[in-house]
């Protein structure tokens, strides 16, 4: 990858596929909206466009998805940040070594109701999403949407100890379809493919199943 992430510099475009393994459980999904509102940037043309394609994580049960999440909480999007482009050595929580450069999009979560985990109601957490555009690298992850700014969600993140916490992949979200799950006048928006609750569930419906 890092030849191709070379002929960018060169201002071409290059399409590149590549299979990874998610995080987690595998599972599979007939989504095919990869980008979706929230993502990074439009592409210049000197870009150089890398499609990624994972393996989704998916769970049949909210009891598994809760066995693999550390916090879970409602939350609003106050920022969705600049992707940025790192090298494999800048952070030691990325556990795949798919690739020695890649791109993450973060995102700014204040937490609004705290259902479980060692969070304070108006903490602001950095969630760590893959893919996005930085460096004039057009990172596109199979099957990842991201969160969009100003829009409140129900969600399920990972959390890595460790002793700096602004780390990169400090927080991350536990499943890609799974991970988050927007609120919309009070009622659950699901995306396509997770079953973990229905469209359209009450909001403290999910709350009293999560956190009775």
């Amino acid at each position: 990858m890092n030849c191709v992430r070379q002929i960018g510099c060169v201002c071409l475009t290059v399409f590149v596929a590549f299979s990874i393994s998610a995080c987690g459980m595998p599972g599979s999904s007939n989504r095919t909206d990869s980008l979706s509102e929230g993502t990074a940037e439009e592409t210049p043309e000197t870009s150089v466009t890398l499609w990624v394609t994972k393996e989704l994580v998916t769970y049949d049960s909210l009891e598994k998805l809760l066995e693999v999440s550390d916090l879970v909480f409602i939350g609003t999007v106050t920022e969705t940040m600049p992707a940025v482009y790192l090298n494999q050595s800048d952070t030691d929580l990325r556990t795949d070594e798919f690739s020695q450069y890649f791109n993450l999009t973060p995102s700014k979560v204040r937490v609004d109701q705290v259902l479980i985990g060692d969070i304070s109601v108006g903490d602001v957490l950095r969630i760590d999403q893959e893919g996005g555009h930085a460096n004039s690298i057009n990172e596109i992850v199979e099957n990842v949407t991201y969160v969009a700014s100003g829009k409140t969600y129900l969600m399920f993140v990972k959390y890595t100890e460790s002793d700096n916490k602004d780390q990169y992949l400090t927080y991350r979200f536990a499943s890609c379809l799974d991970g988050f799950m927007e609120i919309d006048d009070g009622k659950l928006n699901p995306l396509a493919g997770s079953v973990i609750f229905s469209k359209g569930t009450a909001i403290e419906d999910a709350v009293q199943m999560i956190h009775p």
